[in-house]
């Protein structure tokens, strides 16, 4: 009987078995140790290479699968009436019943393309594999005590880079871009095509090339308006717009370049403070050898403008010659006339070019100012590309842009920011902006928190110091420095102040108690003072307690009015205590009649529903004036 095994998309037999591949007995031990398989409860059998005296590896047979077997470094096999033993996702044809897989084969057998068949006769003794070593002593080893981990995080800090590391990140390559000069020739040839064509440079950056001057007139005198251009003249069409795109300043070839291709335009850009700054010599003597933005001097540009007009008169005189010596039959005119023309022009360009090497150094070799247009073009394209870096969250790019090209540090800040880029935003405000307060404040907000207490410290801020130990949680650092405010804000008689940093940052409320009564026994902004003191108390049982002892303790005639200010507000902010505070009202203003008359307006405060009683005080503060 011929048995074919096929591989299939899934498994037909239940899964019985599993292959170790290898060699080693210890490695087949150790992968049925890891898959939890007792080797006295299983069968095994070495299956043996095709190479002489190899082994392949283990074959086991299972009753079932483990749920791990399938994640373990063994090949599964499905069994077919447990006589057959085939790879997972194959198939036997023809089917074999159990009776006939009896009859066909006497032991059981396993298939492989690796291997082939083979019978399954003899099972592995792992009794004769296994030595089994006496026991070693026992060394315990106590580990160090661990480290500490806090169920709770209270407060954390970043761990900042080195300032270098950033500066290196956000600085933008540059490179040089390369010159084009146009040489003497390309200088006569552009100038004799301007004469022939007239070009104009769209808002895109190319140039648009039209017929001029002969070429008009000859096309209006041929009658050839509307018909094709010829070869000859298509040529020097596009010769013209090669030695113009050559010939172009620096700025309206970037220009250019950032339109068609941003990335690579940026690596040639040109910072506005160099675009937009003169590198002219000053030297006005020599003004006529000073270059222009296309890197000409205005002599060069006359002297071959002139030679190109000269060319094209000579070409049509020697033409003249030509035609005149063929008649006569004697060339010997034209060819003299042709050389003198050529030597007058080679003379020239020597001229030229030497004269201009001679003055080079004195014009600093640079070229004149961008002028505004071109500066604003340049900067808005920056600026773009600025806005495109954020809007895909590259906020190094678009800060180095900001830094580099447009100088506008203030904007790379934010955009680093923004990016949550604090230690480098941070940075630019302290190399470029030279604001070291901004610069602590965003080491702050990015919890880079001991450059912000450097720089805190060198400002004098100690308050903010404090601020950033309190988020520390060192609350003796803070208190130093929380304590140090304190002390210069009593030193200028600011008592309030001083309380509130006690309540609020040190959060000691009895201090900040003696220090407003502090203020109000030294008459230092005493209402103020007596009025915050009056507002810490918690609630008004201890209020009135505290009422009292001022009022009783701490009042004296200078200041009594005070008091009977600041008691009105707590009168009219405590109901609870509103008969309370009116006896006290009283008192003092019945004690104090006969020396001050017009006290009596203040029980207006405390009588709001008493309309009559302004109009009683006014007549007893007359009468009173006038017995006196």
């Amino acid at each position: 009987m011929k048995i074919n095994i096929t591989p299939t998309k899934r498994n037909t037999y239940p899964k019985k078995g599993i292959l170790i591949r290898s060699a080693h007995p210890y490695e087949w031990i150790q992968e049925l140790q890891n898959l939890g398989i007792d080797l006295e409860t299983v069968n095994a059998y070495a299956i043996p290479s095709k190479i002489a005296n190899q082994i392949y590896g283990c074959f086991v047979v299972l009753d079932s699968l483990k749920s791990n077997t399938h994640i373990a470094n063994v090949a599964i096999f499905q069994s077919i009436n447990d006589v057959i033993y085939i790879p997972e996702f194959s198939k036997i044809n023809p089917k074999i019943s159990l009776e006939e897989s009896q009859k066909l084969l006497k032991s059981p057998h396993i298939f492989h393309p690796d291997f082939g068949w083979f019978s399954l006769e003899t099972e592995i003794n792992w009794a004769n594999l296994i030595a089994l070593r006496a026991p070693l002593p026992l060394q315990i080893t106590v580990p160090e005590d661990s480290v500490f981990i806090p169920s709770e995080i209270l407060s954390f800090q970043l761990i900042s880079k080195s300032d270098e590391e950033i500066t290196k990140d956000l600085d933008l390559k540059l490179e040089k871009p390369k010159k084009e000069k146009l040489s003497a020739v390309d200088k006569i040839k552009l100038n004799v095509l301007k004469t022939l064509f007239s070009a104009t440079q769209g808002n895109n950056g190319n140039f648009k090339v039209e017929r001029n001057g002969l070429l008009k007139w000859l096309d209006n005198l041929g009658g050839s308006q509307g018909k094709p251009q010829s070869k000859r003249s298509s040529k020097w069409e596009k010769n013209l717009e090669k030695l113009l795109y050559k010939n172009q300043k620096e700025t309206d070839k970037l220009l250019r370049l950032l339109r068609l291709n941003p990335n690579a335009a940026l690596k040639f850009a040109i910072p506005i403070d160099l675009a937009g700054s003169s590198r002219d010599s000053g030297n006005r003597s020599l003004s006529i050898f000073s270059k222009n933005g296309d890197g000409d001097s205005r002599f060069s540009n006359f002297i071959f403008k002139a030679l190109a007009y000269f060319t094209i008169i000579t070409i049509v005189y020697l033409l003249f010659k030509f035609f005149t010596g063929i008649a006569n039959s004697n060339l010997y005119p034209f060819l003299w006339t042709l050389l003198k023309a050529a030597g007058y022009i080679v003379a020239v360009v020597i001229v030229v070019v030497i004269l201009e090497r001679l003055f080079e150094n004195n014009d600093n070799g640079g070229s004149g100012t961008v002028d505004n247009e071109r500066l604003n073009a340049l900067r808005e394209q920056y600026e773009k590309l600025a806005k495109d870096a954020i809007a895909k969250k590259d906020y190094k790019k678009a800060a180095s842009i900001y830094i580099k090209l447009l100088k506008n540090y203030y904007s790379a800040a934010e955009a680093l920011e923004e990016g949550q880029l604090y230690q480098e935003a941070a940075l630019v405000h302290l190399k470029y902006n030279k604001d070291k307060h901004k610069a602590a404040e965003v080491y702050e907000k990015g919890k880079i928190y001991d450059k912000a207490i450097t720089l805190y410290k060198e400002l004098e801020d100690h308050e903010k110091v404090g601020d950033v130990y309190k988020t520390m949680r060192k609350k003796e650092d803070a208190n130093t420095h929380y304590q140090m405010v304190i002390d210069n804000y009593i030193e200028n008689s600011q008592f309030v102040k001083a309380s509130l940093i006690y309540k609020y940052k040190i959060e000691d409320a009895p201090k900040a108690q003696t220090i407003l009564l502090q203020g109000w026994r030294a008459n230092k902004d005493a209402y103020n003072c007596l009025t915050n003191y009056f507002s810490n108390f918690p609630n008004t049982d201890i209020l009135k307690k505290g009422i009292e002892f001022i009022y009783k303790k701490e009042t004296k005639p200078e200041n009594l009015t005070l008091f009977l200010k600041a008691l009105k507000v707590e009168h009219q902010k405590h109901e609870n205590i509103q008969d309370f505070t009116q006896n006290i009202a009283y008192e003092i203003v019945a004690n104090n009649l006969s020396d001050n008359p017009g006290i009596t307006f203040e029980l207006k405060a405390f009588n709001t529903d008493n309309h009559l009683l302004q109009n009683d005080a006014t007549r007893f503060v007359k009468r009173t004036k006038y017995k006196k």
